[in-house]
């Protein structure tokens, strides 16, 4: 049910937008319907639950979405057919930036396909926007056609009921016939006979979502658009506006950010902001374009596209991090370098859906990034819902917002609360207040919807001088490398070699090789290590590693030792005792008397001396 303009209940039914209205009939009680309520009620169960059941086989894609039911497939060189829409009381230029009709095509051209675009205050076209995002795999054009006058004055278009613009449908509908009419031919916009995808619409003046005036047209994806004029069927429209005062200098040309926020509509992705007018919700806020990201530098510099995005339409892939102990580098997000690594996904394991992670990304100052707002590591907590995502409302409860991030700081401010940047720049890991680590026991800490934590470690966060985002995973951190070695002799037979104590260290792996074949591996608690056994004119190569149950290990400390006769001469292992015996390999045999061994090179250890013996 849906609430009507009379303040009642009415049986449900989904507008040209999209978007779920009140119906014609008003709900009562069971006992209280008329027969042909009794079938209304009826008719909307089924369908809805029809409706629901498709939508979940399309929509459930491990916790991601699906661009199944997008308009606009992301992938290629598609051609969008862009109106330029006049009002008879308002015309597009009329304050003054353009001059003449053709003017203003030449305008909307450079606006949506110029490369590279950067005249005023503009950081790049729509094109530019997403060739960026998609890595230049999503590359669209748009033909500029119009302007066309209509008949009406905006406000006729943009009259509200019941929250909606009455108009606008047939505001978008009137433009396409008067260009039928004109002789436009839609046919080069067309996939599947006569069906056009989307068409777009720039109309004159402001939009109802930044004025706040209900008698502007408010700028919308129309995803049940379905008009057939003349021989095509449009099946879905969107509508932006021309102009925009956002920081109160007067109307100006809008930038991109709101096309390309309702083209994102068209290719599949959701509101991020709350759609049901709560406050206090955070959402996305700034750090997304389908979210107040759509505003970001006045609509000219419109934040980039997360790495959810970039994967929800195919153009990224983001592994999941395994739960082991281990070192992670980001480089960042905007870097386009398909090699390394620029996101990762973190699963709940205590989610059997698989709907519930986090992704960690690295924003760095970049074209559509805004330095402004901060950088460092991004940690998002999503929580996937078919009907959420479907329904428009993925963000609609203080309580549970399905797609967020945990920020640094604790402080989640929207942007319509303050004006001081610092409040974003604190939501970067380390960002603003140096916050290295992410775990049950941090402030903030890692909180998740099924069960109390993700039970996951992320320490020692940290960004280097090229803007590289690293930590340690399931650790504490990471070791440091035993530093300066030094051995001495202490015997022709043995040496001790001896490291700086490693903070932290529980215990120290040795490995040895002599002349290239590696004996078994011994390990320590001490910064100190006794080689017996040692042959003259022998190479030693010695590595030390230092280890501990809560960090990773730290890197090999390598050194080389070159045994010379004097230090060595003398030195004999009794053949008739028994001994601790090894192949040349590694294998141990057991203990056995040197002098029953077959053929062969040995590793013979008898109390501290070890040795290497060739039996001929």
């Amino acid at each position: 049910m849906a609430k009507g303009a009379s303040g009642g209940f009415y049986y449900a039914t989904i507008n040209n937008a999209g978007v779920t209205v009140a119906g014609r009939y008003m709900a009562h009680a069971a006992q209280q319907r008329s027969l042909t309520e009794a079938i209304e009620a009826e008719t909307c169960k089924r369908l809805w639950e029809d409706f629901l059941q498709r939508e979940n086989k399309i929509l459930q894609r491990a916790g991601l979405g699906t661009i199944a039911n997008a308009s606009i497939k992301p992938m290629g060189t598609p051609l969008i057919p862009v109106v330029l829409v006049n009002f008879a009381d308002k015309k597009i230029g009329s304050n003054g930036y353009v001059h003449s009709n053709e003017e203003a095509v030449a305008f909307y051209r450079r606006h949506f396909n110029e490369e590279n675009y950067n005249e005023g205050k503009y950081f790049g076209s729509v094109r530019d926007y997403f060739i960026c995002q998609s890595d230049s795999l999503f590359r669209p054009k748009f033909e500029i056609l119009g302007p066309i006058t209509l008949e009406h004055s905006s406000s006729y278009y943009g009259r509200n009921k019941g929250g909606f613009d009455m108009g606008a449908t047939e505001m978008m509908n009137e433009a396409i016939r008067k260009l039928t009419e004109g002789g436009t031919n839609f046919s080069a916009y067309s996939t599947t006979g006569n069906n056009v995808p989307l068409i777009a619409f720039i109309y004159a003046g402001d939009g109802e979502h930044a004025t706040g005036e209900s008698d502007d047209v408010i700028a919308c994806y129309y995803p049940l658009f379905s008009t057939h004029i003349g021989e095509n069927t449009f099946q879905t429209a969107l509508c932006v506006n021309e102009t925009a005062d956002y920081d109160g200098t007067g109307q100006q040309p809008d930038g991109i950010g709101t096309f390309c926020h309702e083209f994102s509509h068209a290719m599949g992705l959701p509101d991020f902001y709350n759609t049901n007018g709560l406050s206090g919700i955070f959402g996305l806020d700034a750090w997304d374009i389908m979210d107040y990201g759509q505003y970001v530098g006045l609509g000219h510099r419109p934040t980039g596209y997360s790495a959810y995005e970039r994967e929800f339409m195919g153009w990224l892939r983001i592994d999941t991090l395994t739960t082991k102990k281990q070192m992670v580098t980001l480089t960042p997000l905007a870097s386009q370098k398909a090699k390394q690594t620029r996101a990762y996904k973190i699963l709940n394991e205590q989610d059997a859906t698989g709907n519930e992670y986090y992704i960690l990304e690295n924003r760095q100052a970049s074209t559509w990034f805004d330095e402004d707002y901060g950088k460092g590591m991004l940690v998002y907590h999503i929580d996937y819902d078919v009907r959420a995502w479907t329904g428009n409302a993925v963000n609609n409860s203080r309580r549970h917002q399905r797609m967020t991030i945990i920020p640094a700081d604790g402080i989640l401010t929207p942007s319509y609360d303050t004006d001081n940047l610092k409040t974003f720049q604190g939501d970067t890991y380390p960002g603003l207040t140096d916050n290295t680590e992410l775990s049950d026991n941090s402030m903030p800490c890692d909180t998740a919807y099924t069960g109390n934590y993700m039970n996951r470690l992320f320490a020692g966060i940290r960004e280097d001088e090229n803007g590289n985002i690293s930590f340690a995973y399931m650790a504490k951190g990471k070791l440091a490398t035993p530093e300066k070695p030094s051995f001495e002799y202490e015997s022709p037979t043995s040496l001790k070699i001896s490291w700086e104590h490693v903070a932290y260290a529980e215990n120290y792996v040795i490995k040895v090789e002599e002349n290239g074949i590696r004996l078994p591996a011994d390990t320590v608690k001490d910064a100190s290590y006794r080689l017996t056994g040692i042959h003259p004119d022998s190479k030693y190569a010695i590595n030390i590693q230092a280890t501990a149950d809560d960090y990773i290990a730290s890197e090999w400390q390598d050194i080389r030792i070159e045994a010379t006769p004097s230090k060595t001469a003398g030195t004999v292992i009794d053949k008739a005792t028994t001994a601790e015996i090894w192949t040349a390999n590694g294998f141990y045999l057991g203990r056995k008397m040197p002098s029953n061994l077959k053929k062969g090179i040995y590793i013979i250890r008898k109390g501290t001396e070890r040795r290497r013996i060739f039996i001929p």
